[in-house]
């Protein structure tokens, strides 16, 4: 039986295979010239992609065509055909055989982009599950926007179900209720993201090892077994990565904290240049007025904002704590360079 009749299969001509099956095919439209994914299913829940269709998520591929062929047989099912958006870019399985393992900021990065992905899913009427979230399904754009790709396993959430019944999804990323314990929820997808995370920063899943760092308590918190014991939404699960980023951006030096290159670039060549002065003129008051200058104007760790004067209500007085700033950063440099060598002075009488 044909869902829809817009756009006739005939009009899309098979370029190349985009797995080892041959059920992802890349195509190209004879109308518009244009590329698709064209896809053969044959598990599938038929609702969600209507769903999908009809309203689209953002960042997951558009859907064009939705096409369920009749069983040849009594023996063969019914498979679906979807033509989807194609998007360019590499998926996170491929980044990490060509790049090997991510930063946690990069980590965070993906993470974080994924619940907004996530956040929409649920927020549909009912709540769609993806029940597969792991990294090759997941695709980088090179303008480094994450899509989430592949819903053949996602299905709606049902409260009259107590418990999932076709059991569907990835070895190591699939939540324990996916095996039949009980029914797939928001937490299942909160599942995957924390083995995804895991994943993405040492290369295992967690039933190898965990991993260490600023982010493990996230990862544990996402992978308790009992569903309700892990964070409560998606939305949870975001700001707890943004508290995590948030504090770890604000340790970097400035230029560094929010990972742009071009800022980089320029901070590296600031830094460079204070460091280029001081070996040059042998003047060791020259790199601690760099320094206590960039982390007063920039504002490092708020340093700023606690000084007296440029935190007052007033306007004139903050004026005035600006223009006294120089000699703020003149004498705090004096002082700074005082202990520095008072200090060496005594490693050295130990010595």
């Amino acid at each position: 039986m044909l869902l829809e009749n817009q756009y006739p299969l005939s009009t899309y001509q098979d370029i190349t295979p985009l797995c080892k099956n041959g059920h992802v095919m890349l195509v190209q439209n004879e109308r518009d010239g244009k590329l698709y994914v064209k896809k053969q299913l044959l598990c599938y829940n038929l609702d969600v992609y209507l769903h999908l269709q009809k309203n689209p998520v953002n960042n997951t591929p558009n859907i064009y065509g939705i096409y369920q062929k009749e069983a040849s047989s009594s023996e063969d099912n019914n498979n679906l055909i979807v033509i989807e958006e194609y998007l360019p870019g590499s998926t996170l399985e491929e980044l990490l055989v060509q790049n090997g393992c991510f930063s946690e900021m990069e980590t965070i990065d993906i993470a974080m982009q994924l619940c907004k992905i996530l956040m929409e899913l649920h927020k549909s009427n009912p709540s769609i599950i993806h029940r597969d979230i792991k990294p090759s399904n997941l695709l980088i754009s090179p303008e480094k926007t994450v899509y989430l790709l592949d819903f053949n396993a996602a299905k709606p959430t049902s409260t009259s179900i107590g418990r999932d019944t076709t059991l569907l999804g990835t070895a190591g990323f699939a939540a324990p209720e996916q095996y039949g314990f009980s029914a797939s929820s928001p937490q299942t997808d909160i599942y995957a993201v924390g083995v995804l995370i895991n994943t993405l920063l040492i290369g295992k899943l967690p039933s190898e090892q965990i991993a260490n760092g600023k982010l493990k308590r996230v990862i544990l918190h996402c992978l308790e077994i009992n569903p309700k014991d892990r964070y409560h939404n998606v939305k949870e699960l975001y700001y707890a990565l943004k508290r995590v980023r948030d504090v770890y951006s604000e340790l970097l030096p400035p230029g560094f904290r929010t990972m742009c290159l071009y800022k980089m670039l320029i901070a590296l060549a600031g830094y460079a240049f204070i460091i280029a002065v001081t070996v040059s003129t042998e003047i060791l008051a020259f790199l601690f007025i760099g320094i206590l200058t960039v982390a007063f104007y920039c504002n490092y760790l708020h340093i700023r904002d606690k000084l007296p004067l440029i935190n007052s209500q007033h306007k004139a007085l903050r004026i005035i704590g600006f223009v006294l700033a120089p000699f703020i950063i003149y004498w705090g440099a004096v002082i700074l360079i005082v202990l520095f060598e008072a200090i060496v002075s005594i490693r050295v009488f130990n010595i």
